[in-house]
């Protein structure tokens, strides 16, 4: 009996270790880095130091457009005993990985009708994944209409435009749904293949979780439930938006991202206007659900305040946040998320 117990206990062990070998945790951050970090005094070392606090395994940025400032950030990260593989091709998204990058390419190389990402392919164990920085068109931003400023020039108007209507036809002057229908088509050739994906950066834009009932009476929405576009477009793909997936509720977990309550930086660059909250959620990590991949956490990473109506305030809520140690270097949160991704070895 001793000895069958023995074996029991053996065996057991194996299957928990064998099992333990069949995924690998992934951690994604996406950021937007504001003018490579230029703006805000030492923000390029706050780049460093983010990427190297969450110790991300793939980092999507925007905001960076050389690629000596993407060798420089490697050249950084290695310093810290932290290797990264990366490429930028001269538009505003970026990636970088753990993971050699293949198939880098961005989408002004993938037809005229196609905009605003970068795209690489990572292998991890078994299992292809291809990863997209996305950096959306950032004119008719169509909330601030609704909160008194125009989305373009950002001069104060004469009243706020309360129609949820009139909103969505102003937002669709801008490129936003066009690039968000060339990124899905071009992500179902990916996931044709067989890879995963996962995406995310500066949409430019609300998402449609954000403003429905429960949320209409406050934080300047007017009483307005809106169905942005590029959101709505993405979940009838059947895309997961990370943090609404575990975090559903808008109102105990809003999710700000922009504008950042940053310290660090000149209170003059961050005032888009004066006496509303034009606080939003318009930076996302997303994800195609499969049994390869599992979501296991996610968070809003950099300072706890928020940037609205002219000064850094806190509002307390049920945000799941990184503070950052040291310098900020942008005026967007950036997002973070942890996946589990099931391999065969």
């Amino acid at each position: 009996m001793k000895y069958l117990k023995y074996n029991l206990l053996v065996l057991f062990s194996l299957l928990l270790v064998s099992c333990s070998e069949k995924h690998q945790s992934l951690k994604v951050l996406g950021i937007n880095v504001w003018n490579e970090g230029e703006i805000v005094p030492n923000g390029f070392k706050g780049i460093v130091d983010i990427i190297d606090q969450t110790d991300s395994d793939v980092v999507l940025l925007q905001e960076v457009r050389s690629q000596g400032t993407i060798n420089t950030l490697i050249d950084s990260l290695q310093k810290r005993g932290k290797a990264y593989y990366g490429k930028n091709l001269t538009i505003s998204s970026a990636v970088m990985s753990k993971y050699p990058l293949t198939d880098i390419q961005s989408s002004t190389e993938l037809g005229k009708d196609s905009y605003a990402f970068t795209k690489g392919t990572i292998k991890v164990k078994d299992q292809q994944i291809t990863v997209y920085s996305i950096h959306l068109d950032w004119l008719y931003v169509g909330y601030y209409l609704g909160k008194g400023y125009c989305g373009t020039t950002w001069k104060k108007l004469d009243a706020p435009v309360i129609d949820a209507d009139s909103l969505l036809r102003y937002t669709a002057q801008s490129r936003r749904i066009k690039e968000i229908k060339a990124l899905i088509a071009n992500m179902k050739q990916e996931e044709a293949k067989g890879n995963l994906v996962i995406f995310g950066g500066d949409f430019n834009e609300p998402s449609h979780l954000d403003w429905q009932e429960e949320s209409k009476n406050i934080r300047d929405h007017s009483g307005m439930v809106i169905n942005w576009d590029c959101s709505m477009l993405l979940q009838s793909a059947g895309y997961k938006d990370t943090y609404r997936t575990i975090y559903p509720n808008p109102v105990s977990h809003p999710g700000f991202t922009c504008n950042a309550g940053n310290k660090d930086a000149n209170p003059a660059k961050l005032q888009w206007s004066l006496g509303i909250d034009d606080r939003e959620r318009i930076d996302y990590l997303y994800y195609r659900p499969s049994d390869k991949i599992e979501l296991t956490e996610v968070a809003i990473v950099g300072p706890k305040e928020d940037f609205y109506d002219g000064k850094i305030q806190f509002e307390p809520t049920e945000d799941n946040r990184i503070e950052q140690k040291g310098i900020w270097p942008s005026d967007h949160k950036a997002t973070f998320a942890v996946f589990k991704i099931y391999t065969e070895r």
